[in-house]
C-alpha cells in the first residue's frame, strides 16, 4: 500500500514537472516566434532601405554619366571653336596682309599717274583711274570718277567731263562730292551752250547752305540778268 502511494506521488511530481516543462517550452516557442517575426520585419525594412539606396545610387550614377557626356560634348565644342578661331585669325592675317599690300600698290599706281598727269601725260592718269574703278578696292569709286571728270574738264574736253560728273550725280546720290559734281556739270553745260539744262542743275543747288549753293545762286543771278 505504501509502495503504491509512493508510486502515485512520484507520478504526480513527474506530471507536474512535465507540465512545467511544457509551459516553458510554449513560452520559449512564443519568444522564438516573436523573435522570428521581429527578424522578418527588420529584414523587410533592410530590404526596402537597400532598394531605396540602390535606386538613389543608380540616379546618382545616371546623373554622373549625363554630366560626363555633357562635359565631353562641351569640351568638343570648345575645341571646335578654338580651331575655328585659329583658322579665322589665320585668314584675317592673310586678308590684312593682302589688303595692305594691295592698298599700297594702288596708292603707288595712282601717285605715278598723278605725276605723269602733271607733266602733261593725261592718258596715263585716265588709264590708271579706269583700272582702279574696274579692279581696285581701296579708293572710293565716286572719287575716282570725279578725278576723271576734273581731268577732262581741265583738258578742255567738256563732253567727256560732263559724262563723268553726271555719273556721280545719278549713280552716287549719297556721295560727298555730289554738290561739286552738280556745279561742275552745270558749268560744262554752259560751255556746251545748253542754258536750260545748266539752270536746272543750278536750281537744284539754290537752297543748299554750303559753298556750292552760294556759287549756284551767284551763277543764277548772273545768267538771269
Amino acid at each position: 500500500m505504501l509502495r503504491l502511494f509512493l508510486l502515485a506521488a512520484s507520478f504526480c511530481v513527474l506530471a507536474v514537472s512535465v507540465l512545467a516543462q511544457n509551459a516553458e517550452i510554449k513560452k520559449l516557442r512564443r519568444l522564438v516566434n516573436e523573435v522570428q517575426l521581429e527578424m522578418i520585419s527588420v529584414q523587410d525594412e533592410l530590404t526596402m532601405l537597400v532598394q531605396e539606396q540602390s535606386a538613389e545610387l543608380e540616379q546618382l550614377r545616371e546623373q554622373v554619366r549625363t554630366l560626363t557626356d555633357t562635359n565631353q560634348s562641351l569640351q568638343q565644342e570648345v575645341e571646335g571653336l578654338l580651331v575655328k578661331n585659329s583658322l579665322m585669325q589665320d585668314e584675317l592675317k592673310v586678308l590684312q596682309d593682302t589688303s595692305a599690300g594691295k592698298q599700297y600698290e594702288e596708292m603707288q599706281q595712282l601717285a605715278r599717274a598723278l605725276v605723269l598727269y602733271r607733266i602733261q601725260e593725261p592718258q596715263a592718269l585716265e588709264l590708271t583711274l579706269l583700272e582702279l574703278i574696274n579692279e581696285g578696292a581701296n579708293f572710293p569709286k565716286d572719287l575716282l570718277i570725279l578725278m576723271l571728270g576734273e581731268a577732262k574738264r581741265q583738258q578742255g574736253i567738256p563732253e567727256e567731263g560732263l559724262g563723268f560728273f553726271v555719273t556721280i550725280i545719278t549713280d552716287f546720290p549719297e556721295s560727298p562730292y555730289q554738290n561739286y559734281a552738280i556745279f561742275q556739270a552745270s558749268e560744262l553745260l554752259g560751255e556746251l551752250e545748253q542754258p536750260d539744262e545748266q539752270i536746272a542743275l543750278l536750281d537744284s543747288l539754290r537752297d543748299d547752305p554750303g559753298r556750292y549753293g552760294e556759287l549756284a545762286r551767284e551763277r543764277l543771278q548772273t545768267l538771269r540778268q
